[in-house]
C-alpha cells in the first residue's frame, strides 16, 4: 500500500527513517519535559502518524524483500505492539545482527537523552 506513495528508489531506508524519527521525537519530548511542558498537540499527532507510517514502511519493505504476505491492516497492530514485534522480528529475520539493530534502537533513544542533557547544560551556562 505504501509503495504507491514512495519512489522506486528511496533516498532513505526505512530503518534509518525509524532511527531518525525516534531520535527527533525523543529529543523534542525530553526537551519539553525538562521544562515541565507538554509538547504541542500538532507535534504529538504528527509523531504518532509518522511513527505508524515508518513502521508500516519498514515491514512492507521487508515483506517485499522476503516475498511474504502480511496482515491486511498492520498499522494499529504495529503501533500497539511495536516494542514486542520489532525486536522479535529483527532477531528472527537477521539472527545476531537483529540484536545489533535492537541495541542500535536503544542507543538512539539514549543518544537523544544525552543530546538534550548537553543542550540544556550548555544553554543554562
Amino acid at each position: 500500500m505504501l509503495a504507491k506513495f514512495l519512489p522506486d528508489k528511496a533516498i532513505i531506508k526505512p530503518v534509518m527513517a525509524l532511527f531518525a524519527l525516534t531520535f527527533i521525537s525523543q529529543f523534542v519530548g525530553m526537551f519539553y519535559s525538562s521544562f515541565e511542558l507538554a509538547p504541542p498537540p500538532r507535534f504529538t499527532f504528527l509523531e504518532w502518524f509518522a511513527f505508524i507510517f515508518v513502521l508500516c514502511w519498514l515491514f512492507e519493505s521487508e515483506m517485499d524483500r522476503r516475498k511474504i504476505h502480511g496482515p491486511f491492516d498492520s498499522g494499529m497492530f504495529l503501533y500497539a505492539a511495536w516494542f514486542v514485534v520489532l525486536p522479535i522480528y529483527f532477531v528472527i529475520s537477521r539472527g545476531l545482527w537483529g540484536l545489533f539493530g535492537v541495541f542500535a534502537f536503544v542507543a538512539v533513544v539514549f543518544t537523544a537523552w544525552l543530546s538534550v542533557t548537553i543542550v540544556l547544560i550548555v544553554g543554562w551556562s
